[in-house]
C-alpha cells in the first residue's frame, strides 16, 4: 500500500489535534503534525477502519510560539 494522496483538510482541525496532542500525549508538534493526525483519524473513520496507520510527526511547535496556535 502506497501513500495517501493529499486530501483537503481545515485549519480548524489541524489546529485542534494539534493543541490535542499537546495536551494529552505531551507532544510539542507543529501545524503540520496536527493536520496528519487529522488526516489519519480521518482515514480510521471510513476506509481504513480497524487498520493500523503510520502518521509522521515532521515538525515542532516552536516556531508556532509567536502565532496563535498556542493561544
Amino acid at each position: 500500500m502506497g501513500p495517501t494522496p493529499g486530501r483537503e483538510g481545515g485549519d480548524d482541525e489541524a489546529i485542534k489535534h494539534t493543541r490535542a496532542l499537546a495536551k494529552t500525549e505531551g507532544i510539542f508538534a507543529g501545524f503540520s503534525s496536527g493536520a496528519n493526525v487529522a488526516a489519519a483519524l480521518e482515514l480510521l473513520g471510513s476506509s481504513h477502519k480497524g487498520k493500523t496507520i503510520l502518521v509522521v510527526l515532521c515538525d515542532s511547535g516552536l516556531k508556532y510560539l509567536s502565532t496563535d496556535l498556542w493561544d
